[in-house]
Parts: structure tokens; C-alpha cells; sequence
């Protein structure tokens, strides 16, 4: 039993991949987080830079977006992807904050480095 509990353990925690042996974990709990340079403080700097779409300003919505993602092993992000969206123009405009951050400092497991996901939420409201 104890067999299969932690095999279930390391199916809820790993996606592995046919990838070089470094690269082959995607991890949701890992013992080390990735980090951003600067730290969360910097993280909301960069994210508070949201340009609102001209288009989605005629039209007016306004929501939250929430953006899943994959830092690398090498810092980079990967696979940003849309769950839960405002627009397509606002959904856009989300996508470009998540792929024009810096290099992260990897996440690891075991002494190694692993990619990990992050979510995260970005408010898309207009100023009157």
C-alpha cells in the first residue's frame, strides 16, 4: 500500500517528459520555488505595467485573467496559457506581461534543477 501512495504522490507532483534527464520534470510541489530577481516586490513592479488594448478600452470589459505558466530550467518561460480570460485583446495584453518577465532563478528538487509551474492573477480594470 505504502508502494502505491507514494507512486500516486509522484504522479500528482511530476509531469515527466522524453526530455534530456535535467529538463524532465515539470513540478506543481517542489522543495525549492522558483524566484523572481528582486523578489515578489519587483514581480508586482513588473506587472503593474499592464497596457489596456485600445479595443478593450471602446468596448470597456474589465475582469481578471488568470495566466498559468512554466519556468525552465535556464529561467525562461514557457507554455503561458489562458485560464480563465477577459478578452482576446486583454487576454493578449496578459500573455505579453507573462513572456516579457526576467529570468527566474529556477526551481529545485533533489539538488537538481526542474521547471515548475506559476499561476498568476492580473487585474484588467479601467481608470475613470
Amino acid at each position: 500500500m505504502k508502494v502505491i501512495i507514494l507512486f500516486w504522490g509522484l504522479l500528482t507532483c511530476c509531469q515527466i517528459y522524453s526530455q534530456p534527464k535535467e529538463e524532465r520534470l515539470i513540478c506543481w510541489k517542489i522543495e525549492t520555488e522558483a524566484r523572481y530577481p528582486g523578489g515578489a516586490v519587483a514581480l508586482d513592479k513588473h506587472f503593474s505595467k499592464i497596457r489596456y488594448p485600445e479595443k478593450a478600452k471602446k468596448e470597456g470589459p474589465s475582469g481578471v485573467v488568470l495566466v498559468q505558466y512554466v519556468i525552465d530550467t535556464s529561467g525562461n518561460i514557457q507554455e503561458a496559457k489562458i485560464l480563465r480570460g477577459v478578452s482576446d485583446e486583454i487576454n493578449r495584453e496578459a500573455l505579453r506581461l507573462v513572456y516579457s518577465q526576467k529570468k527566474w532563478i529556477p526551481a529545485t528538487q533533489n539538488g537538481r534543477k526542474v521547471k515548475a509551474y506559476r499561476k498568476r492573477e492580473l487585474l484588467f480594470t479601467l481608470q475613470r
